[in-house]
Order: structure tokens, then C-alpha cells, then sequence
């Protein structure tokens, strides 16, 4: 239902049936909504506005690195793919979005004229990972691409774009998949 046809639908509503809704809807809402959408804070003090929630943090580009390394060595170990005792298995299916986000926080800190060299190499770790996934086994998955949600050809583009604003002839070239 949209805001339009709730307003329609409650406005001939008295106060106690409106108590009412309010209580079940906000049982019905997880305590980490109510958290993070200032929940409770409307009910306090319905007058003002909601403050808009804070970006989260970005990472340094040596946490990426460390994180992104430790990845892909697990991935070509093949512990995202077999059982293990390194990789729990709940986490073994979550790689792809493992993969999404340090491909976000690359492109992200690619932005830092300083660390536009390093995200383009870890960038391209990243893609030759991908890459070797499509032809041997490192994941449950058919196209490792496909299943990230990123087309192999923009996930290339990245790294040769921080090459260009690199201005280096630093050896960013990769293999064909």
C-alpha cells in the first residue's frame, strides 16, 4: 500500500483504532530497524523531523588490502568451495557479496589520488580471481560474475581507469579470461 492510499485509508480513523494500528505496527517492526530509522525517536517526539542516518565509515585502503588478500588466498584455496575449518560454512556462500563490496570499497578509495595504484592492483587481483573462477573450481557458482553482480567487462574498466588516473606504466595489464 502506498502513503497516498494509508492516508485515505486511516484518515476517518478515531483515536483509539489509530492507538491500536500504531501498537501492532511497531511490534510488527525488528529492534534494529526501530535503531537504525529512529523509531522511537518519532513516538518521543513526533513534531521534528527524524535526523537523517550517518554514513558509515570508510575504510583505509590498508584494511581493504588485508581483507582483500586474506580473500583471495582463501578462494584459491578453495575453502569457499569445500568443507574446511578456516571458512564457516554459513560465510562460504556469502563470498559474492564479500567480492561486491571490496569491489565498492576499491572503486571508493580509487577516488584518493595516493591510493589510486594500489586499488587498481587489488582491483585487478580481484578480476584475475574472477577470472581464473570461471574455467577451475573456487566457488558453487557457474559464472562467478554473474553471480558478484558485476558484467566482467565494467569490473575490468575499473582498474584500467586507475591506470589512466595513475599516470603509471605500472603493470596493470591482465590475462584473458
Amino acid at each position: 500500500m502506498k502513503v497516498a492510499e494509508l492516508r485515505q485509508k486511516i484518515q476517518d480513523y478515531d483515536s483509539d483504532k489509530l492507538k491500536r494500528v500504531i501498537l501492532e505496527m511497531y511490534k510488527a517492526v525488528p529492534k534494529s530497524l526501530k535503531e537504525a530509522r529512529g523509531i522511537d525517536s518519532i513516538i518521543l517526539n513526533p513534531d521534528t523531523r527524524p535526523a537523517k542516518p550517518r554514513e558509515p565509515a570508510t575504510r583505509d585502503l590498508a584494511e581493504i588490502r588485508s581483507e582483500t588478500e586474506e580473500f583471495l588466498l582463501h578462494a584459491y584455496s578453495q575453502y569457499y568451495f569445500a568443507p574446511n575449518s578456516v571458512v564457516p560454512k554459513k560465510k562460504r556462500p556469502q563470498w559474492r557479496f564479500t567480492v561486491r563490496r571490496l569491489f565498492k570499497e576499491l572503486v571508493h578509495a580509487a577516488e584518493n589520488p595516493n591510493d589510486v595504484l594500489a586499488s587498481g592492483h587489488l582491483l585487478k587481483s580481484l578480476y584475475e580471481m574472477l577470472c581464473y573462477s570461471c574455467r577451475y573450481v573456487l566457488f558453487s557458482a557457474y559464472d562467478p560474475f554473474e553471480s558478484v553482480g558485476i558484467r566482467q567487462v565494467d569490473f575490468s574498466g575499473w582498474f584500467w581507469i586507475s591506470r589512466r588516473k595513475s599516470n603509471s606504466r605500472a603493470d596493470l595489464s591482465v590475462a584473458r579470461c
